[in-house]
């Protein structure tokens, strides 16, 4: 078994792939109206289409905020001033993590979380242009040396 696809729910699709397509720069795949899917694996679904289809009369009260979508970017200061830009609400501005990555979050137009990430590997290689050492590395990223030393290259 494999992940195929994650679907959010969202009330306003336009308001969503104003946001997903627009802001994020999210590339579109296929779009049946109520339910828009992208290269990436991620998809929108129409709320009451998909309550509706599953044979829900609504979503739980108590669900909501219990999970991040995560994105990469290898251009955070340009992607969060177009967050900013496009009016998003911003729950932290682009800031180093413990573990060494810069991400920045927001929320949605549903108020799901989304983090915007660099890659990892950008991460490595940042830490080794700043003189850092592989194990120090390691240690301060939690990956495992053997891949940090082939993602520094």
């Amino acid at each position: 078994m494999k992940l195929a696809l994650t679907a959010v729910f969202v009330k306003n699709m336009e308001k969503s792939r104003a946001f997903y397509s627009g802001i994020l720069g999210l590339e579109e795949h296929m779009d049946s109206g109520v339910h828009l899917s992208y290269t990436s694996g991620f998809s929108l679904w129409q709320e009451d289409a998909a309550l509706a289809t599953i044979g829900l009369a609504k979503t739980p009260a108590e669900t909501g905020n219990r999970f991040e979508l995560c994105f990469e970017s290898e251009d955070l200061d340009a992607d969060f001033a177009r967050a900013v830009s496009g009016g998003v609400e911003v729950i932290s501005p682009v800031q180093e993590q413990p573990w060494g990555q810069k991400v920045f979050r927001v929320y949605d137009p549903d108020r799901h979380i989304v983090e915007v990430a660099e890659p990892l590997e950008m991460t490595v290689k940042r830490f080794t242009a700043a003189g850092m050492s592989p194990q120090e590395i390691s240690d301060k990223t939690t990956i495992p040396l053997d891949i940090v030393k082939h993602m520094a290259g």
